[in-house]
């Protein structure tokens, strides 16, 4: 992988399970640098968004609103790429 890939991988493994506005803004990062990325990258990214959308939510069981928020950016980046 490339430094900027593996930037952009670690830039999604960050966001994964914050409840910020970086959950948007790396996704909408992922989309805008999806079509220069190699195929260990995008496997990488889909790995982890799907185990982090897949994972029981503490906050979403205790009703935070936000964590329903994030979980949704996620899966929407997941059906962008066509994983849902």
């Amino acid at each position: 992988m490339t430094d900027d890939e593996h930037i952009l991988l670690s830039a999604v493994r960050y966001s994964l399970g914050r409840h910020t506005y970086i959950v948007s803004d790396c996704a909408r990062w992922v989309r805008e640098r999806w079509p220069s990325l190699g195929q260990e990258c995008r496997l990488l990214i889909r790995r982890d968004v799907t185990s982090e959308v897949d994972r029981p939510n503490a906050l979403a069981a205790r009703g935070h609103a936000v964590a329903d928020v994030d979980r949704l950016v996620w899966l929407n980046l997941l059906a962008w790429m066509g994983d849902r």
